[in-house]
């Protein structure tokens, strides 16, 4: 009754065992682990494979799986920054094409470099960035004046003052007398007898002021003036910060000529970082 118990037993039992318990037998079973030092790599980069029984008790291991898994998932898809709209990887990084579909890119901020052969190069600003540059500039007339009389003021893009800077929302001032106002110095109408200028209230030093805002932000490196106060009249060019609501030095000149054009030159990043918050 007891004659297939024990090893002979357990060897008759297979024996009787059809071919197919067999082999549902081998699926379910847990699968021996070789010697240590016979044991094959977990991760076989050649094939891009991986043989999950390896990886029993290597807990260590688990996480360089997990991430090269990811790798092999992300391979052929190329950098993922680059892609929106119709343009993909597959229509950008066509093998057909020795440098990718050239319709995919423009030579600055989307090459088959950056898309095709980068997983995470990013993708540099349409427009860099300006840390000097602002929506509203003024001059500032650093002397006690009975009134500031500005018959013209222009702010330029360059250190020529040839290239005018022209998309400004309104001109702002320190305040004026009735009549006055400071559009007339925004006019592009300049003569000695003019009655159309700005004219300020009365003011002490650096009180007086005149500017413009512009639609977006911008980089005043050089200023033209005509006023009447005559000789001169010392001047300081600030931008607005609006991060800390000030206003930020960026030029000074301590003659403009009244009664005939003054070009003042900004010194630009430099002049900025050399002085600090001015006034609120």
């Amino acid at each position: 009754a007891f004659a297939g118990t024990g090893a002979g037993g357990g060897a008759g039992a297979e024996a009787r065992r059809t071919p197919v318990e067999r082999e549902a037998s081998a699926r379910t079973a847990p699968a021996a682990l070789p010697p240590r030092g016979l044991r094959r790599p977990c991760l076989e980069m050649s094939g891009l494979t991986a043989d999950w029984s390896c990886w029993r008790g290597q807990a260590l291991l688990r996480p360089l799986a997990t991430y090269a898994l990811f790798c092999m998932g992300a391979r052929g898809l190329g950098n993922e920054r680059c892609w929106g709209g119709h343009f993909t990887y597959e229509l950008c990084c066509n093998s057909s094409f020795p440098e990718g579909n050239p319709d995919c890119w423009d030579s600055r901020r989307y090459t088959n470099r950056r898309c095709c052969l980068s997983l995470d190069d990013p993708i540099p600003l349409a427009h860099p960035l300006n840390l000097w540059a602002s929506k509203r500039w003024r001059v500032v007339a650093g002397k006690d004046l009975g009134g500031w009389m500005v018959h013209e003021l222009t702010f330029y893009g360059d250190a020529n003052c040839s290239q005018r800077l022209r998309k400004h929302l309104r001109p702002i001032d320190s305040g004026h007398r009735r009549g006055f106002q400071p559009s007339h110095a925004f006019d592009q109408w300049v003569k000695a007898t003019d009655d159309y200028f700005w004219y300020s209230k009365e003011a002490g030093r650096d009180d007086a002021w005149l500017g413009s805002e512009f639609l977006r932000p911008v980089e005043v490196k050089c200023v033209s003036i005509w006023h009447n106060n005559i000789p001169s009249v010392p001047v300081t060019l600030q931008r607005w910060e609006e991060l800390g609501k000030c206003w930020r030095f960026a030029g000074f000149w301590p003659k403009a000529a009244g009664g005939e054009w003054a070009q003042l030159e900004a010194p630009g990043a430099v002049g900025l970082e050399e002085e600090g918050e001015v006034s609120q």
